[in-house]
């Protein structure tokens, strides 16, 4: 079947897929290149390390380009994550911190009930 027949929904899907797939080899090549570094030692601490670091990064990336409601939501996600590494909790708290900081009224509110002596 030429490209030409196809349906317009099709194409999109083909699309889609393709664009999945380069997105798959990306990431493919990004966890190769950074096991290369690890053994290398270009990557200071262990790669777990790094990898939460990189995750974190993409979560302020998304923020930065949300709006405050969305900020908010990648602060909670940030928070459970924090499960896992403490580098989860120290950047939602600070990105909360910095919220507060240009005064957004639900931040205010989280912050002061996180800091509050009973939360402890």
């Amino acid at each position: 079947m030429l490209s030409k027949d196809l349906h317009p929904v099709r194409r999109r899907f083909r699309k889609a897929l393709l664009g999945l797939a380069g997105i798959s080899l990306l990431f493919l090549i990004f966890v190769i290149g950074l096991r290369v570094h690890y053994r290398d030692g270009n990557i200071d601490g262990p790669m777990q390390t790094a990898l939460f670091e990189f995750d974190v990064l993409q979560y302020k990336v998304r923020a930065f380009i949300g709006d405050d409601e969305k900020d908010m939501l990648i602060i909670s996600e940030l928070f459970k994550l924090g499960f896992f590494s403490k580098i989860y909790t120290d950047a939602g708290m600070d990105m909360l911190e910095h919220k507060a900081q240009d005064g957004y009224a639900p931040a205010i509110a989280q912050l002061a009930l996180l800091q509050s002596p009973t939360s402890e």
